[in-house]
């Protein structure tokens, strides 16, 4: 495939029929997703979906609240060698830069989002760089977040509440 296509896969060589989608941009100075938050919360969400890689992209959200990146309801994705980025002079709560949420259309707790993944990604501005927040009944389990650069973040570069099994590793604050 060539940079910047979008592939769908229903076998992962080992007879698997998980469809797996990978989204490739390429080259993340290029290629570019940006929204201010009038369209939706966050740029991109991914809300009920497994087995999706985002790599070698910009993500942005320009708007005075939301999220660069959100995870709701969704488990086994990763988001590799990109850019994730919000306004890095707000000192907003509302703006976070990856959440891990109870709804796709806020920063809210019980999240319910496992075995997902974010490295070698430059994490620029906000609230949290990343933020996951489960509830004592409802722990996200198995979440890596590996070889990250973060950088103007406000309060928390990584910030976990109510997590098990998590790997955070090689990153950059």
């Amino acid at each position: 495939a060539a940079d910047g296509d979008i592939i769908f896969s229903s076998d992962d060589g080992s007879g698997s029929t998980t469809t797996y989608l990978t989204i490739d941009g390429g080259d993340s100075s290029q290629t570019i997703i940006t929204q201010d938050g009038s369209y939706a919360f966050a740029t991109l969400t991914f809300d009920n979906v497994d087995y999706v890689t985002v790599k070698n992209l910009t993500v942005e959200n320009t708007g005075t609240n939301g999220d660069a990146i959100l995870f709701y309801e969704s488990d086994h994705n990763t988001v590799t060698s990109c850019v994730s980025r919000v306004d890095a002079n707000s000192t907003a709560f509302g703006v976070y830069n990856i959440s891990f949420s109870g709804s796709p259309t806020a920063n809210f707790t019980v999240a319910n989002t496992h075995y997902n993944t974010i490295e070698n990604t430059h994490i620029i501005g906000g609230y949290y760089g990343i933020r996951m927040y489960g509830s004592s009944g409802q722990l996200t389990k198995g979440n890596r977040i590996l070889n990250n650069d973060m950088d103007s973040v406000y309060y928390y570069g990584i910030y976990t509440f109510y997590v098990d099994s998590i790997d955070i590793e090689g990153n950059n604050i």
